[in-house]
């Protein structure tokens, strides 16, 4: 049993959100490697606080919770955390929904507002806007008041995306019944015509090492690429950012500090309680049993990404207690 020191809290878990991290560390090909064994992984979930310590005074015990940070690991049916990394969840907001928030939504915040300073009227392309991350980026830049272009790589994708973004592109080939949608070669032009050969003022970039040489190219005059994710080496034309004087930004969630969390569980929480927030679910897995075939789909994702992808420990699995 989990016993809580003075700061600390002990969460009974409800769901857990799963994210492409877990898979780099488990195979052992990210910086931060576990420091002891046997690891338990995962630091997104929510449930319900089971007991605190004795100088914890932001949360109670009884309390809807979901963590950013969890000292033993989210992929349990009791995880313990620190009380600085333990937030409420707004009533009309479920578990599942919870556990969605923490990596997607504060590193959203993080690209957008922290190392950037989104200004309404700016025009922003978000790679692979349909996984977690992408459609917080495009809830944040719609309810900032920018033009928001996302790509997605299906049909599906497309029609989710229809909510949160002014105009919506193909990044790969796909093939319907009907017609064959542009490539990503075409996307280049796309985005130039769309904005009358001006560029984007700002692209939210997935996967760096596939994509970063185009964005470059379909940049503003001072224009930002804000990096959140990338699987390998690329090659760039430098001559693309300085004839441009753009800047490349990469940005890491787990370099902000306390304040920096402070202020993005702020504006998360009004978003959500205001509902220009909220959390798409993709799919629900039942049980720990199931997060291999998790940690398949949140790497593969054949059929394109399509919200956050959830293992749930609920025992009803309605995900609304």
């Amino acid at each position: 049993m989990l016993i809580p020191k003075e700061n600390e809290v002990v969460v009974k878990v409800k769901a857990i959100g799963v994210n492409p991290v877990e898979t780099y560390i488990r195979s052992g090909k990210y910086a931060r490697s576990p420091s002891e064994f046997p690891y338990t992984p995962g630091q997104d979930c929510s449930g319900i606080v089971e007991s605190i310590g004795n100088k914890v005074t932001n949360i109670k015990k009884g309390d809807r919770v979901y963590t950013l940070r969890c000292l033993t690991g989210a992929y349990a049916e009791y995880t313990l955390a620190d009380s600085i990394y333990v937030y409420p969840i707004p009533s009309n907001i479920n578990y599942a929904q919870a556990a969605a928030l923490p990596v997607p939504y504060y590193t959203a915040h993080r690209a957008l507002f922290l190392k950037n300073k989104l200004i309404p009227g700016q025009t922003i392309l978000i790679h692979g806007a349909t996984g977690a991350v992408g459609i917080a980026c495009c809830q944040m830049a719609k309810a900032a008041g920018c033009t928001v272009i996302g790509t997605t790589g299906s049909e599906q994708g497309k029609e989710l995306l229809k909510s949160y973004c002014d105009e919506v592109f193909f990044h790969r080939s796909i093939t319907t019944n009907t017609n064959i949608t542009p490539s990503s070669s075409s996307l280049l032009d796309n985005i130039l015509q769309y904005t009358q050969g001006k560029g984007v003022n700002i692209i939210i970039e997935m996967l760096a090492n596939e994509n970063l040489g185009l964005d470059l190219r379909m940049l503003s005059m001072n224009g930002t690429v804000i990096i959140i994710g990338s699987r390998g080496d690329t090659m760039i034309t430098p001559r693309d950012l300085m004839s441009r004087e753009a800047t490349a930004m990469g940005i890491m969630l787990w370099n902000s500090t306390d304040n920096d969390f402070l202020l993005s569980s702020n504006y998360i929480y009004h978003g959500l309680k205001n509902e220009f927030l909220k959390p798409i679910i993709g799919t629900i897995y039942n049980g720990l049993e199931k997060s291999s075939l998790a940690h398949d789909e949140v790497i593969d994702h054949q059929g394109g990404s399509h919200g956050k992808i959830i293992i749930s420990l609920e025992d009803n699995n309605s995900n609304n207690e």
